[in-house]
């Protein structure tokens, strides 16, 4: 569902008059960027420099890993985070707080069967209320 939702907006981004720059800068890094879709349901992608990963994601990421360039980065899904975390395939956590309740939705650390030992590497308060905390597996 998050591949979808985003493969819906970022590509068309630029013809908006609406577009904050924010957003036009965002939508030329990612709609460039390789995107992995984890998903055994998905029958297709359509938006450029995607692929699917239907099966073996350790392994997928144990290769990627190995490759030269830069951090893998996950956007979205909670189902995906929560397998990878109990797989142990995330190195660290990029969480922002928003200042508002919601009072439902999914918790990000649903499954866990061992706690996870994090060290805080930085927390960053910005103008809008967010906070951004950076934890790495300690």
């Amino acid at each position: 569902m998050t591949y979808q939702m985003m493969a819906d907006y970022w590509p068309t981004v630029g013809e908006s008059s609406d577009a904050t720059k924010h957003d036009i800068d965002h939508a030329r890094w990612v709609n460039h960027a390789p995107k992995l879709v984890f998903s055994r349901t998905l029958e297709n992608v359509e938006w450029q420099n995607s692929r699917i990963v239907r099966d073996h994601f350790p392994e997928e990421i144990a290769r990627l890993k190995q490759q030269p360039g830069k951090n893998l980065l996950m956007i979205g899904s909670t189902t995906t985070a929560h397998t990878f975390t109990q797989l142990g395939l995330i190195d660290e956590y990029r969480i922002n707080v928003n200042p508002v309740v919601l009072g439902g939705g999914s918790p990000l650390f649903a499954g866990i069967k061992a706690p996870i030992n994090l060290q805080l590497v930085s927390a960053k308060m910005y103008a809008s209320g967010v906070v951004g905390l950076h934890y790495q597996k300690g």
